[in-house]
């Protein structure tokens, strides 16, 4: 009767996972896996990306009557890297709303010679404006007011990213930091009666994390492989198998495939049988490396090349296990045993 290996084989992956401590009052923070973006620290409306944070305003003169405005805005900002890469993001337009707490008001036209703002809304709780240009722009709407006020109390910043995928094209993996300021504007009816202009810079964080590419997921074809034993024309007792491994997500340069250092063998636990020392070589996919020889590991760690299949979603690789032992120092049993393996993604 032949005696009956099997073995179990759990393909494991390490995932590394960014996380952020207390930011400003307006930072933006985003991610890019791939040709994805997510927003984590942040809204989208109509397009414009809004920081979940608000810039406070205080000490604003009161007034009866005023109008928001904008009057100067980036037309990109730099974001840097810890490893000193950079990547110069475009924007189309930025703006804000700014927030208030009237108990009553009404609007009115407001009559003026300055340049309209390319968008604006007036609502019961804000006053939204935006511009697409770098110049003084102003809502052609007035607020007015039951009694003196002071105009708003929150500065919400919005911008409008021109092609945020495209800006970091080729660049590094990393955690991306920069500031923007937009110089917003309003304009107030004074005790004598005039219109008069002041602006307020607000500076914003924009943090952009950036993974060309990352692993969602790693599958495994069998997770339970079967070496049954054959012999050879010498009489030794031989057997040979592979899984596939498919790793999930999108491709950069290369994997890491790691192999924890210890004993490869198969086990019978029912008896005290001597252990049968395994064989494991990666084939289809990296070159015929050898991992494992004898039941010894050779190679705690290999570089698989991926480069071909740069922006893919998904790389195959196949694992061979295989054992070559003496028919006579073998006995018969069910031999057994499980491994894992740990496949990461290294910085690119």
């Amino acid at each position: 009767m032949k005696p009956l290996c099997k073995l179990s084989s759990i393909i494991a992956f390490v995932a590394c996972v960014s996380s952020y401590g207390s930011l400003a009052a307006t930072s933006i923070v985003g991610s890019i896996k791939g040709d994805t973006v997510h927003w984590d620290d942040a809204k989208v409306e109509r397009g414009y990306v809004l920081s979940q944070g608000y810039e406070p305003m205080g000490n604003l003169p009161y007034s009866k009557e005023w109008v928001a405005g904008i009057a100067t805005i980036p037309t990109s900002v730099t974001l840097t890297n810890e490893g000193g890469d950079s990547a110069i993001v475009s924007l189309s337009a930025a703006g804000g709303a700014l927030h208030y707490s009237h108990a009553s008001q009404s609007s009115a036209n407001h009559s003026q010679n300055s340049t309209l703002c390319d968008a604006e809304q007036l609502s019961a709780s804000n006053y939204t404006v935006v511009s697409k240009a770098a110049q003084r722009c102003y809502g052609s709407k007035k607020v007015i007011l039951a009694e003196a006020k002071q105009p708003f109390n929150y500065i919400q910043p919005m911008v409008k990213f021109t092609n945020l995928i495209a800006d970091f094209k080729s660049k590094p993996a990393g955690i991306y930091t920069g500031t923007m300021t937009v110089l917003y504007s309003y304009g107030f009816k004074n005790g004598a009666g005039a219109f008069t202009y002041r602006d307020i810079p607000v500076t914003q964080n924009i943090i952009i994390s950036h993974m060309p590419a990352f692993i969602d997921s790693v599958d495994v074809n069998n997770s339970t492989l079967v070496l049954d034993p054959e012999i050879d024309a010498s009489g030794n007792l031989y057997s040979n198998n592979d899984v596939k491994v498919t790793v999930n997500g999108v491709m950069g340069k290369s994997l890491q495939l790691y192999v924890p250092d210890r004993s490869y063998e198969l086990i019978d636990s029912a008896s005290k049988a001597q252990p049968i020392p395994l064989d494991i070589v990666c084939t289809s996919g990296c070159n015929n490396t050898p991992l494992v020889s004898d039941g010894f590991v050779t190679n705690k760690s290999i570089n698989i090349d991926t480069s071909s299949s740069r922006g893919n979603s998904s790389y195959d690789f196949n694992l061979e296990f295989s054992y070559l032992i003496n028919n006579s120092s073998i006995e018969e049993g069910t031999f057994r045993n499980d491994f894992y393996f740990i496949v990461e993604l290294p910085v690119q």
